[in-house]
């Protein structure tokens, strides 16, 4: 729970003891002389943020990213600095660091820093034992995956990331770094991670039907313990990473799109029961084109479906006919006959396969899964938050700020783009949180400050900052823009 902001007697600043930062955006926040003792900044971003003379007595800054933050005469007695990010972070002889952990510092320059504080940084870093164990380094041949040669930006294989994540002990969390680039893994490196892991997952042990948007289990042989081995070690690395990836109260979905009615007959215990004859046309006629004018609650079809599966399938006698069913079969045998003609339709080749795809769903479906993300207008749009230069008044992208479109003159073209399509949403989400299958908040922080580049997308902190530019971006080239960005797997602090 938060506490209530207090002011603070020494000079002004104010009283944040004990506050919850985690995670957030605080980028070129005013801190000066605040009281921050024991605030957690876990995974926050403080980048150019003003801390001179603050208490940070006790405080949380593990992976926080202090690049060029300024530290002049802050106090960080016990402060915990783990993985913290200091790249050209402002320090005096009077910063204190005094018990302070400065395990796995990242991007200090020891030559950049006060004397007196230098020979700190080099005893911890020589004398204390390094808990390296869990940063992970990935490099670009693995993480970028080879794309087909006849679409290379699409069918990409992430073979060898999904080798390289398999061989991996994930009980403890990982830090991610990644070959050339310089992000903070604060679940922005891990959720891009999950993504490309996720769909050599998809490609291994599903298969994509094109034509109904839907992916389904691949056809994995009885015989092949193997392949069911290597499945059930790949589902559980593929959920610690969505673990590692997911902030508390933001929970990143692995997206795996399954038919609908399959779903539901899988999610069922005992799934024949929903093939009554009353039934039978409902989950037949709306799949089938060549279903669609025929009555498969009569004994005609129905002798069809026995004559043409009953000795492959149905593991009945294949020369009895339903002749009589109402007489000769009972309404639990042609249930049957009609789950498993619907399950071959599916692509099920036996029972036992069905079992196993039904086991693994009803033991992780709900917790972990989900078949559908809502992109539309109305339910992304309340998952965006819009703050203007950082203030605490919060905005939505359904309503026109023309005090805001003056003062940045790319914002309007920012919300077009994303009122455009569900594919520009999608293409939004990706790149900033790192995937498409995220449904928590995301922060689009509108700056009145000039920059080169009309954005800045920070992965870990599932959030985007918005300047103006000196000439103003359309719609179109805005996509262009992000596009590119995506493509060339671009990931910022």
């Amino acid at each position: 729970m938060r506490s209530k902001t207090r002011k603070s007697k020494q000079k002004g600043g104010e009283d944040f003891r004990g506050r919850d930062f985690i995670g957030e955006n605080l980028q070129l926040r005013n801190f000066g002389f605040a009281n921050l003792t024991n605030a957690d900044f876990t995974g926050a971003n403080l980048f150019g943020a003003d801390l001179t003379g603050a208490n940070l007595t006790g405080a949380n800054l593990t992976a926080a990213n202090l690049t060029a933050a300024n530290l002049t005469d802050a106090n960080l007695t016990n402060a915990n600095l783990t993985g913290a990010y200091l790249s050209a972070v402002i320090l005096s002889p009077q910063t204190n660091f005094t018990g302070a952990t400065l395990r796995n510092i990242r991007g200090l320059n020891l030559m950049m820093i006060p004397e007196n504080l230098r020979q700190l940084f080099i005893n911890q870093e020589n004398n204390e034992q390094r808990n390296e164990s869990n940063i992970i380094k990935v490099s670009k041949n693995v993480l970028n995956g080879n794309g087909n040669q006849n679409n290379k930006e699409k069918c990409k294989s992430f073979e060898k990331l999904f080798n390289f994540i398999n061989k991996l002990n994930l009980d403890i969390k990982p830090i991610f770094s990644f070959e050339g680039q310089t992000g903070i893994d604060a679940g922005g490196l891990t959720r891009i991670v999950l993504d490309k892991y996720l769909q050599e997952f998809k490609r291994k042990f599903f298969v994509k039907k094109e034509k109904e948007n839907s992916d389904l289990l691949k056809l994995i042989p009885s015989t092949n313990n193997s392949e069911k081995k290597l499945f059930v070690h790949s589902l559980k690395q593929l959920k610690k990473l969505r673990k590692y990836s997911s902030l508390p109260g933001k929970q990143v979905k692995i997206f795996i799109k399954i038919d609908q009615f399959l779903l539901e007959i899988l999610q069922s215990k005992n799934p024949e029961n929903l093939f009554t004859r009353a039934n039978a046309n409902k989950y037949f006629k709306t799949k089938n084109a060549n279903l669609r004018n025929k009555d498969l609650r009569n004994k005609k079809y129905l002798n069809e479906i026995y004559l043409v599966f009953g000795n492959t399938f149905l593991q009945n006698n294949k020369n009895k006919k339903i002749e009589d069913w109402t007489d000769e079969f009972t309404n639990d045998q042609v249930n049957d006959i009609l789950l498993r003609f619907f399950l071959k339709l599916q692509g099920f080749e036996s029972m036992e396969q069905f079992k196993f795809m039904q086991k693994f769903i009803q033991e992780n479906w709900n917790d972990n899964f989900t078949n559908d993300i809502d992109y539309s207008l109305p339910a992304f749009s309340k998952r965006i938050i819009i703050k203007f230069n950082n203030k605490d008044e919060e905005f939505n992208i359904n309503k026109n700020y023309t005090n805001m479109y003056s003062q940045n003159n790319n914002v309007k073209p920012f919300i077009d783009y994303i009122k455009e399509s569900d594919e520009n949403r999608k293409n939004f989400t990706e790149l900033v949180t790192g995937t498409k299958f995220y449904d928590g908040l995301i922060k689009i922080l509108v700056f009145d400050v000039e920059s080169e580049n009309p954005y800045l997308a920070h992965t870990c902190f599932q959030s985007i900052d918005i300047f103006r530019t000196l000439g103003t971006i359309n719609k179109n080239a805005l996509a262009i823009q992000i596009n590119a960005d995506l493509r060339s797997s671009k990931v910022n602090l």
